[in-house]
């Protein structure tokens, strides 16, 4: 399936600007009397403003950050995360498919597509320059959409899109408390799990996410076998996260290629729970579901 086209936006020439006396969207938090702005294809009125410059900024601002947001929910849709790095200004996105890693970074006016080897090293695999002139967007969007499609295809598939496997916003919530316990655990003088810091060690950013994210969809399965009144209690981000990654997972052989395994596997990890938190088989007296 092809993807809509990208459209360009001049928020000078392509933005509509007007004076109010009144709210236009009857919206009675508005003072109205000022001036407002309506972005191409927008049915509601943004402001109101002292000035048209005020509100061509305020313009701008909303059409920077909404083209970075449609940018990464593409890609989202096909399978990326999201990694920036702000000491860089760079905006990062990544990607597993076939057992490689891949990344679109973006600087300046330059989105580049590459290909992860041993970390840190890398592959460049192409490069395009898009205009940056602050003035019109859209552009930042469609070099995305080409380094997407240039991983798509040395991948063999269809330019409109990877997606190697589906990700569901539950997981990439559990995998953001995954990687933050994670981190604390190497913090100095912090109880971590025998071999953890060697495998945080031993791979990039990007690797440790990805990684982060397979123990995410596993702790989720964890969690999800147990009935809500076998859990009544136990806090998943600051209980059940760090119990189940301190105790059922071995860390000791993993690295970048081998992710940290469960002893026991999932139905060895529900065994652990259930001696942890001390569950019983059978419902609690007078307890119906």
């Amino acid at each position: 399936m092809s993807k809509p086209e990208i459209k360009l936006i001049n928020y000078l020439t392509d933005v509509e600007y007007s004076y109010f006396d009144e709210d236009p969207d009857n919206d009675p938090t508005r003072a109205g009397d000022g001036t407002y702005y309506q972005l191409p294809g927008d049915d509601s009125w943004n402001g109101p403003y002292y000035s048209e410059e005020d509100a061509s900024e305020d313009a701008r601002n909303t059409l920077v950050y909404a083209e970075i947001d449609a940018a990464t929910a593409e890609l989202q849709k096909d399978g990326y995360i999201r990694l920036d790095n702000p000491e860089d200004a760079e905006i990062r996105y990544a990607i597993q498919a076939k057992g490689r890693f891949f990344e679109i970074v973006s600087q300046d006016n330059i989105v580049e597509w590459r290909e992860r080897n041993a970390y840190p090293a890398f592959t460049v695999l192409g490069t395009v320059e898009f205009d940056n002139g602050q003035e019109t967007f859209g552009h930042f969007h469609r070099a995305v959409r080409t380094a997407a499609e240039g991983i798509a295809a040395s991948l063999g598939f269809e330019a409109s899109g990877v997606v190697p496997r589906q990700v569901y916003d539950e997981n990439a919530v559990t995998a953001m408390l995954v990687h933050e316990t994670v981190r604390e655990m190497i913090a100095p003088e912090t109880p971590a799990p025998q071999g953890l810091a060697a495998w945080v060690k031993s791979m990039g950013a990007m690797e440790l996410r990805f990684q982060c994210l397979r123990m995410a969809e596993e702790i989720d399965d964890i969690y999800a076998s147990f009935k809500e009144f076998e859990l009544d209690g136990v806090a998943f981000d600051e209980e059940f996260v760090p119990a189940v990654l301190f105790h059922a997972y071995d860390f000791c052989d993993a690295n970048e290629n081998t992710p940290p395994k469960l002893d026991g596997g999932v139905e060895g990890a529900i065994a652990f729970v259930k001696r942890h938190y001390n569950i019983e088989a059978e419902l609690p007296a007078g307890l119906r579901i």
